[in-house]
């Protein structure tokens, strides 16, 4: 039997062009999705990470002295209740902004309780003092915003950074800071006292039974619900350009094989004239076209991983983010490249063959 590499084997030049235009195609989807996939990850962390230690509610009724009484009442004696003022500070993406939560504590001793329990590490500078308009961020915010200790975010003085899973920033309130709270909600922050994670999902499920025309609430639940319907439409428009992307290169690829396929008719004849059958040609045929699919989505996959691992380095790093480079969307994507171009290539060109009598083709008729 023949080999099924032998023909590109020996027409180098017409391999080489149907694997760089099949790997560029990979190459262009894998990494536009993989960008788009990163806006999300980036937006997830800052405003679900908070969320994996605590939650947050605020009271927007009307009955205010009541609301702190009605809250503890809903909850048992294992949940701690910390008074907070909720701001934040944007943070760039790749292709726009999302933010990140600044929560502004009553006093330096209630501050360290929250960090501690949300397991965070100081690295440079100081905590913010009782009653002084000074803020620390988490390191990722600080590099994403090009800050430093000792400057200012919204007008506030960071003294200190820290490291962990709660991509925030922490602060104490002062008497001018209040006074520009005086129109925001009460909010509070709710923990375990343990810090313990199944209590915490318990309490959010208690925290559901508040009224929400009385109350706002914030949990990791919550917040990942609002970003999925935030990028909803985003990832609705994505697909539809990346599958009528794929669907017209592949359309042009196949084309570009099915004009090599029909010049070598005079070789499937001479070969079928031989002694092969002509399901022996047409399962070459089904080699060759899989591995040249096959081989051109590896090395296209591969450019895309060494382009997005160099995005990572020069530009998400130097933003304070990190890229996810195996991403399930973008080999989901990619896949339907080479499987589109197969199933295009061969469905006309096996019909063609079923039809054609190679006998005639030898005779020149």
């Amino acid at each position: 039997m023949f080999s099924p590499f032998m023909y590109f084997k020996n027409n180098t030049k017409k391999a080489a062009i149907i694997l760089v235009i099949l790997a560029l195609a990979v190459f262009c989807i894998a990494y536009v999705v993989t960008l788009i996939d990163s806006v999300y990850t980036t937006s997830k962390e800052a405003n679900t990470s908070p969320f994996q230690n605590l939650s947050l509610v605020s009271y927007i009724g009307r009955n205010l002295d009541e609301n702190k009484g009605q809250l503890i009442s809903e909850l048992d004696d294992q949940i701690v209740i910390y008074d907070v003022y909720i701001s934040s500070a944007s943070i760039k993406t790749v292709l726009g902004t999302t933010s990140a939560y600044l929560l502004f504590l009553p006093d330096r001793e209630t501050m360290d309780e929250v960090m501690k329990k949300c397991h965070v590490t100081m690295d440079t500078g100081e905590k913010p003092e009782d009653h002084v308009k000074q803020l620390i961020l988490h390191e990722s915010i600080l590099k994403n915003k090009e800050l430093k200790v000792g400057d200012e975010v919204n007008d506030i003085k960071i003294v200190g950074s820290f490291h962990g899973d709660i991509t925030v920033g922490f602060g104490c309130m002062d008497d001018a800071m209040k006074d520009a709270f005086r129109y925001q909600s009460p909010g509070y922050i709710l923990m375990p006292e343990d810090g313990n994670s199944q209590k915490l999902t318990d309490m959010n499920q208690k925290l559901r039974k508040l009224d929400k025309k009385e109350w706002q609430i914030a949990t990791y639940q919550s917040q990942l619900k609002k970003l999925d319907e935030e990028f909803e439409t985003t990832n609705l428009i994505m697909m539809i350009v990346v599958i009528m992307m794929a669907i017209s290169l592949s359309i042009a690829i196949s084309a570009f094989l099915f004009s090599i396929y029909s010049a070598r008719y005079n070789e499937f004849a001479i070969l079928n004239a031989i002694g092969y059958k002509l399901s022996s040609i047409k399962g070459v045929i089904l080699l060759e076209v899989l591995f040249v699919s096959a081989l051109s989505w590896v090395i296209g996959y591969g450019l895309s991983l060494a382009a997005l691992h160099l995005t990572n380095i020069l530009i998400y790093e130097d933003m304070g983010q990190k890229m996810q480079l195996f991403n399930p969307n973008s080999i989901g994507y990619t896949m339907l490249l080479p499987l589109i171009s197969v199933i295009f290539t061969l469905v006309p060109i096996i019909r063609k063959l079923s039809k054609t009598d190679l006998i005639s083709i030898i005779e020149g008729r």
